[in-house]
């Protein structure tokens, strides 16, 4: 067993090593960069519409998304919001 310092010098003077990098920090590293990418992407979206919104989900959009088999909803929300 280390013996334990006596004094606060012996304590300053105690050396640690530097932790390495684990798969928790590659995983960190992983989201930071699909955050950029999706930002850079929402970006070069949003340029093609001079960065405007000009209408939000019509009632009719939130309708057909409630009601009827789910892929049929699904696909007239769509069209109903695409069009």
């Amino acid at each position: 067993m280390t013996a334990l310092p006596q004094n606060s010098s012996d304590l300053d003077e105690r050396v640690y090593r530097k932790p390495r990098p684990d798969l928790y920090t590659a995983l960190l590293v992983v989201a930071l960069v699909a955050l950029l990418v999706g930002t850079l992407m929402l970006y070069l979206h949003m340029q093609r519409y001079n960065f405007q919104i000009d209408r939000i989900p019509s009632a009719a959009f939130l309708d057909a998304l409630r009601g009827g088999s789910p892929g049929l909803a699904l696909a007239d929300a769509l069209r109903l919001f695409l069009t």
